[in-house]
């Protein structure tokens, strides 16, 4: 009935979405339940019933992430939805070439979906607002109004070229899509090797994951605690 009333529609975006920042391990297969119905099976859901009405829209715009093009360490289960977003409206675009898909790939932006939250927060505690404030300032995201803008220069691209996706990232995420993109097998050993056990050692320690200035920070914990154990032999 809502379909019938607005008539004919030129596009539809399907932008909400939650986030995740956790091991795989420690996430809970409720909350991996909760995350694909919310970013992967809602916009399935009504894609499916908009098609189904008399005049289908002309466009959809579907915002994915770079967790579907690689491994996002802390982020298995949302990768993974975002991962069956990006297969399925793939496959829909493959099926239907005059639907027009469009698939934005953002990195980490400056909105409360990638807030910070490391192991050892509280959420009862979390009362010094400033700490929070001057944290945010130091992390390496994309502003939230340029992120729009380049979602928005995307669909109207895909309005002349079609079903495509568009990488939306700074520095260094964007360096490592590419990477990923040409060279795979060494992007891969960097995650696994290097990246990851970084990212999450990062997090167990209580740092700021997307702080650049975390990492000093780990490797001055990790001197104080070699320091410590050489004094206690």
């Amino acid at each position: 009935s809502v379909l019938e009333q607005v008539g004919d529609i030129d596009c539809v975006i399907f932008n909400a979405g939650i986030g995740q920042q956790s091991s795989a391990s420690a996430t809970s297969a409720e909350e991996t339940e909760r995350l694909f119905r919310i970013n992967a099976m809602a916009p399935i859901h009504w894609t499916q019933l908009l098609l189904k009405g008399k005049k289908p829209p002309k466009q959809l715009v579907i915002t994915s992430s770079v967790a579907s093009k690689f491994a996002v360490p802390l982020s298995a289960s949302y990768a993974a939805s975002k991962h069956a977003v990006h297969a399925y409206f793939t496959t829909l675009a493959a099926e239907q070439p005059k639907l027009k898909i469009c698939l934005p790939c953002p990195g980490p932006v400056a909105t409360p979906l990638n807030d910070d939250k490391s192991a050892t927060d509280d959420d009862d505690n979390d009362d010094d607002s400033s700490k929070g404030k001057k944290k945010k300032k130091k992390e390496s995201k994309m502003p939230a109004k340029r992120c729009a803008r380049l979602m928005i220069s995307s669909m109207i691209k895909g309005r002349d070229t079609g079903s495509h996706e568009t990488w939306i990232a700074q520095q260094p995420t964007l360096f490592f899509l590419y990477l990923h993109q040409h060279f795979p097998g060494v992007a891969n050993w960097l995650l696994q090797t290097v990246l990851g056990p970084t990212r999450v050692a990062m997090w167990e320690a209580g740092l700021n994951v997307y702080d650049p200035a975390s990492l000093g920070e780990l490797r001055k914990m990790r001197r104080e605690e070699a320091a410590t154990a050489s004094k206690e032999d």
